[in-house]
């Protein structure tokens, strides 16, 4: 969470760029009447007129991309780190003296260059700031302690489990190949020496993608003059960029990760959407974040102590954003909170929440946003910000006003706009076993997978996850279908022991399968020193039966029917759904120390059967039987899976068979696959 954490406090950078004491003057009014120009190389030239005939201020800024072509990703790495950075190297000819001997006064922030002097000595800055998009003025030395930096850096995030992890869940939201995954590598960046520098500088430092704010009482012409006289003489070329397919998320998931170092409970809940063109406007979309912070913090934390923190914010790269809400949890009950979320989201898009909620968020949010300032450092900043992400030229300049009218139908457009949780993604980190009936509950609205901490997939419980689900690990757990069709016919001799009263009988028997629908079994009882007894012979061929025992033989029909053919494939449960087979999953639970899905089975013959079955390695333990029968309500145990002769199938080779007064023990003595012969399925 402390690598989440620092995230999100980054997306607020930008917003926010230091806390001040507010100005009860606030006003950003002449931010609606600057106007721009454009040399013939693309150089943009901005006025914002101010009644300042005294000094002047101007702004230098190039927009450099976010990402590039492999081949330049070292560059703009390691640029975005100079521009963070405290370095303020001068152009060439220029020192600290020359600055104070024409009373200009340089500042340097995220926004590029900022310099303020008089507007007699505009000619002399304009000229010294030319330099800065000339050539590039960092040292050797300077690069060198940057790679170092950024080398210590790296190491520590690539040590940290945070940080693993929230690379494995950008690869889930915005796939491999986008711009969020394609940090430059370690020897690309070890390898960038001031020469190749020098050269990406001279790609992506052009008049084409860089700006000069004129912030004063200058006529126009004069403003043109200048600019053209030590900017127009720059060549235009296009910037290398990078396009790339956005990785459509169609349904929601969640990256689950168990049995994390620090044993936390934490869920992060990511809300991706698409940016093309670039028109998201997070600022306003803020006043949706705080309002559902506070609506969740009530709800989880002060009434139902589910969690213990709560941080949330939008990101945006111009290409791909999300928004996201990281919540800490107090106790492993991740489907109890998710549930909130998303009836907290959908009361959001109804306009159902308290209304002091939106007053209080819409006062944090204009007091962040007053915090900036509005003096002509921070309104030129503004400019920046509205040209670069194409915004409407009075975005700021109205913002409180707007933040201010938001009602009810904006905050229902923001959320239905935004907070599409059937496409989320969650990273969670809690007890996966622990966990499996909150993971039953989250199924029905995400796909589950379980990560470990290298991003590789140990488990997937898919959306909407089903009885038929477990069947299918089953099978697979069997040796899987193609195996079962390879065996055509099987026969299983069976021996074991009858207890019924307190007497103990001996059973013997033989059953036979023969692909695809005919299936012999025999039975009998063979009681010690007396004789033995022929308990039945049951034939299905077909969709007819016959049933023999010592009362004489019948036709088997209606249910019984019915509940022979059930009995005829070897493995009968690929059959269940075709069967027209109901199943429901009741819960998760434990059977003697292993996990298992509680599975429920009702077939057309009025048979329910209630299975169990082992969560990772997808056999069957156990299966209660209640139907209309002699027993009624029957509980067979199965164990020992070997492999049958000469395959790789796995069956049960003991089953033990539960009623009331009486147990049955059984063992499979021997498997034969050798071909079987027709006559014996024949009924007459």
């Amino acid at each position: 969470m402390k690598i989440q954490k620092l995230i999100i406090s980054f997306l607020f950078t930008v917003f926010v760029l230091q806390l001040k004491a507010q100005n009860p003057g606030f006003d950003l009014q002449k931010l609606k009447d600057y106007s721009s120009y454009q040399l013939e190389n693309g150089f943009t030239i901005i006025n914002l007129k101010t009644d300042d005939t005294s000094r002047v201020s101007l702004r230098l800024y190039t927009d450099i991309p976010q990402v590039a072509p492999k081949q330049y990703r070292a560059f703009i790495e390691i640029e975005h780190i100079v521009r963070k950075s405290n370095y303020l190297n001068l152009p060439r000819n220029w020192s600290t003296e020359k600055l104070k001997k024409f009373d200009i006064i340089l500042q340097k922030d995220l926004y590029g260059y900022f310099i303020n002097c008089p507007t007699e000595n505009l000619d002399t800055a304009i000229f010294f700031l030319s330099g800065f998009l000339k050539e590039p003025l960092l040292k050797a030395s300077q690069l060198k302690k940057i790679k170092q930096n950024d080398k210590l850096f790296h190491d520590s995030l690539n040590k940290s489990v945070d940080n693993k992890l929230e690379n494995i869940t950008k690869k889930i939201i915005y796939g491999e190949n986008s711009p969020e995954n394609l940090r430059a590598k370690e020897e690309d960046i070890s390898a960038l020496l001031i020469s190749k520098y020098e050269n990406y500088f001279s790609l992506f430092y052009r008049p084409n993608n860089s700006y000069l704010i004129f912030a004063g009482n200058v006529p126009e012409q004069r403003r043109i003059m200048y600019a053209q006289k030590y900017f127009g003489t720059l060549k235009k070329k296009e910037i290398p960029k990078f396009n790339y397919k956005l990785n459509k998320i169609e349904e929601g998931k969640i990256a689950f990760f168990d049995s994390l170092p620090n044993n936390n409970y934490e869920i992060s809940m990511i809300f991706p959407f698409s940016l093309h063109p670039f028109t998201f406007d997070y600022e306003k979309s803020e006043l949706l974040s705080l309002l559902i912070q506070k609506i969740l913090k009530q709800k989880l934390e002060t009434n139902q102590q589910l969690i213990t923190d709560i941080h949330a914010g939008f990101q945006n790269d111009k290409i791909s954003g999300n928004y996201r809400l990281n919540l800490e949890l107090a106790k492993n009950e991740p489907a109890k909170v998710i549930n909130v979320i998303h009836q907290t989201i959908e009361e959001l898009k109804r306009g159902v929440y308290p209304p002091e909620y939106l007053e209080k968020s819409k006062q944090e949010l204009i007091k962040s946003f007053k915090s900036q300032g509005n003096d002509t450092k921070a309104l030129t900043a503004l400019i920046i910000k509205t040209e670069i992400n194409k915004l409407s030229l009075g975005y700021y300049a109205n913002f409180i006003s707007e933040i201010k009218n938001t009602g009810k139908a904006g905050i229902q457009s923001l959320a239905k706009k935004y907070l599409y949780y059937q496409a989320s993604v969650l990273t969670l980190k809690a007890k996966w076993y622990p966990s499996l009936n909150d993971i039953l509950d989250l199924s029905k609205n995400y796909r589950i997978e379980l990560y470990d901490i290298n991003g590789n997939v140990k488990k997937v419980i898919p959306k909407g996850f089903n009885g038929f689900h477990v069947l299918n690990d089953y099978v697979k757990a069997c040796g899987g279908t193609d195996e079962i069709k390879k065996i055509k016919d099987i026969s299983i001799q069976i021996k074991g022991k009858y207890f019924m009263n307190d007497e103990e009988f001996f059973v013997l028997g033989e059953i036979k399968h023969k692909y695809p629908d005919k299936y012999y079994q025999k039975f009998s009882l063979v009681r010690p020193k007396q004789d033995t007894l022929l308990l039945n012979i049951l034939i299905y061929n077909q969709n007819t039966g016959t049933d023999s025992s010592m009362q004489g033989k019948k036709t088997v029909s209606g249910t019984a029917l019915e509940l022979l053919k059930y009995k005829s494939p070897l493995i009968p449960e690929t059959h269940f759904a075709e069967w027209n087979f109901k199943s429901n999953i009741l819960r998760a639970d434990t059977l003697n120390g292993a996990y298992v899905w509680m599975v429920r089975f009702t077939n057309p013959a009025g048979q329910t059967y209630t299975d169990y079955y082992d969560v990772d390695k997808g056999i069957r333990y156990k299966r209660i039987i209640s139907d209309n029968n002699y027993f009624k309500n029957r509980t067979i145990l199965y164990k020992d899976y070997r492999k049958i002769e000469g395959s790789q199938l796995l069956y049960p080779f003991y089953q033990e068979i539960k009623a009331k007064n009486s147990l049955m023990q059984f063992v499979i003595e021997n498997t034969s696959t050798k071909k079987i012969d027709k006559k014996l399925f024949e009924l007459d």
